[in-house]
């Protein structure tokens, strides 16, 4: 087995101080705004360091130019044979839930639920179940958990097409469910009848049962038809044109073809003609990465490791959902480098949604690297400000006074010395780097701050630095 050097150079910041591959599993969040050379500088250098030291990894797509970008940048680090490229040109598939099915351990109730409730958030674009609404997820949740118990026990397979199926043809009132044409037609009680000879004794399973047997009939009409919608609108997104070609039927490109090296890129472009195909896919085959990367044998000790692995998205406020601020907490231990670009911090708290300042907040903190390139942003220029320190510093002001009475004209000039609070560096020097181009010798000015690092005599746990931009 290949091992790793945990110290080995990624990046150099200068005088002497360096960013290795262990720092890299801390996590890392650039900011920059349009134009301020954050990809084509920062990330260009970051992703050639990782491809030439053999990482594996995930890149998403928010534009139509990135794949073919990053495949430029492997090729050139002689990695173009690792790209595996899933698109609509291309014909690479993965099915989320058959995946699941067929890992170890993923037969489990609460894996199946817990990957369906993470395909509804992302369907719903993340506003699913808050406030009022708390009700209607355990109401889902258990619905949801009734029909993956009695699908298991009756068939060797799973689909999103079998809970579809089941759901709509669920009995609605009591005397439906002693209705002999029902009973010929609907694939619920089919389930239930396999089930039931199949399984034999299963607590989980009466439970089912009876859930549908005595529960779910006698629901009010309302509440029956709000978990019904909630089930059905998300199977429906997966059952019909690309998303169910490329992401509900077949799998030959699974998440962890990274371990062995593989950089899979998701070429499903949010903006443009990729649209929530881009969105949806990418969002859910992150998710499968996340846990199946979490899963793997990962060995690491005396300073060597087994490969690591990153997970890369430009724009990232595109593809969040609930579970990264709990992955960016654990992933370290498994060897994968988390890395973010953003254009500002307004642009996570859009996303993420108002009220929610302790998601950003814990997110941006599991991301230890922070590298600021030129931005406008006043938030995030303010916090970045706030994250690099202030100190005390000795500010000199002058006063004058004049004396109209006095014949001649006299006056006084004095200049009085005080301690302020200041920052280190103030929000204003963000809007003031370098962005490249020609102008700049193609050279864009970053801030980096890394925690726990001393970059210089002070003590100081941030430097300023360039990056060499390349096209």
């Amino acid at each position: 087995m290949s091992v790793w050097d945990l110290n080995q150079s990624l990046l150099n910041f200068g005088n002497g101080n360096y960013w290795t591959i262990e720092d890299s599993f801390d996590g890392l969040q650039c900011f920059g705004k349009t134009g301020s050379g954050k990809t084509s500088s920062v990330g260009r250098n970051l992703a050639s360091s990782m491809l030439n030291a053999d990482y594996g990894g995930l890149v998403l797509c928010l534009k139509s130019d990135e794949a073919g970008n990053f495949e430029k940048w492997a090729d050139a680090e002689g990695r173009g044979d690792s790209i595996f490229r899933m698109s609509i040109d291309e014909d690479l598939y993965f099915d989320v839930l058959g995946y699941e099915t067929q890992k170890e351990g993923g037969t489990e109730t609460e894996n199946l639920l817990n990957l369906f409730i993470t395909m509804m958030e992302i369907t719903n674009n993340g506003k699913l179940f808050s406030g009022n609404d708390a009700y209607w997820g355990l109401s889902v949740r258990q619905c949801l958990r009734n029909v993956i118990d009695i699908i298991k026990a009756a068939k060797e397979s799973f689909s999103i097409f079998d809970i579809y199926k089941f759901i709509i043809s669920a009995p609605q009132s009591a005397n439906e469910l002693l209705s002999d044409e029902w009973k010929k037609e609907s694939f619920c009680f089919e389930c239930m009848k396999l089930a039931n000879n199949n399984a034999g004794t299963s607590t989980d399973l009466e439970i089912a049962m009876v859930y549908f047997g005595k529960e779910f009939p006698t629901l009010s009409e309302k509440t029956r038809s709000i978990v019904v919608s909630y089930i059905t609108t998300t199977a429906d997104a997966f059952l019909r044109g690309s998303l169910k070609k490329y992401f509900a039927e077949k799998t030959n490109c699974q998440p962890s073809l990274s371990e062995e090296g593989a950089i899979i890129v998701l070429d499903f472009p949010v903006e443009g003609s990729g649209g929530e195909l881009g969105r949806i896919g990418q969002s859910i085959y992150k998710y499968a990465w996340q846990k199946s990367i979490l899963k793997r044998d990962y060995d690491r000790g005396k300073g060597k490791s087994n490969r690591p692995c990153f997970l890369w998205a430009d724009e990232s406020q595109r593809f969040l959902n609930s579970s990264d601020v709990q992955f960016t907490q654990i992933s370290r231990s498994q060897g994968v480098a988390n890395v973010f670009l953003s254009q500002n911090e307004s642009g996570y708290h859009a996303a993420i949604g108002e009220g929610k300042r302790n998601e950003v907040n814990a997110l941006l903190g599991n991301l230890s690297t922070k590298i600021w390139c030129a931005n406008d942003d006043f938030l995030t220029n303010e916090e970045a400000a706030k994250r690099l320190g202030q100190r005390w510093m000795k500010i000199s002001s002058m006063s004058t006074s004049v004396n109209k009475g006095a014949e001649p004209a006299a006056g006084n000039a004095g200049v009085s010395v005080s301690e302020q609070l200041r920052y280190l560096v103030e929000p204003r020097e963000f809007t003031e780097l370098r962005t490249g181009g020609e102008v700049n010798d193609y050279m864009c000015d970053v801030i980096v701050f890394k925690s726990g690092k001393k970059f210089d005599e002070k003590g100081n746990n941030f430097i300023k630095t360039a990056f060499q931009q390349h096209f």
